[in-house]
């Protein structure tokens, strides 16, 4: 979500260093101080951007992989140090007691 977040930030951040200009005289309002800084520095206002989107996408990617039920972690790629092959994934949800065939089955308010 934060990666999400800041890469929003970071397309709007450009935006508004390109048109904020023109949104400032819309709206009727003298251009601030700081807006023209940040004009008469462009390149390092869209480096700061982009380092910054960069930084919190890369906090978002931990590598995580778990397999859960009934909040539960039945594997865990952080405690393994690897990811899990489907049959081992098979196993654990049968030793969970999650039923295996084919019939129908409810997920939410949809039926399979």
């Amino acid at each position: 979500m934060l990666g999400s977040a800041s890469a929003y930030l970071q397309v709007g951040g450009v935006g508004f260093l390109l048109f904020g200009q023109s949104i400032f005289e819309a709206m009727g309002m003298a251009i601030p101080a700081w807006y023209l800084q940040l004009r008469e520095n462009q390149l390092q206002t869209f480096l700061g951007l982009f380092v910054l989107s960069s930084v919190a996408q890369n906090m978002c990617a931990t590598g995580a992989f778990e397999v859960q039920l009934n909040g539960e972690t039945l594997f865990s790629k952080l405690q393994a140090g690897r990811m899990p092959s489907i049959n081992e994934i098979e196993r654990l949800l049968d030793r969970a007691g999650v039923p295996r065939g084919i019939g129908e089955h409810e997920f939410g308010d949809q039926k399979f």
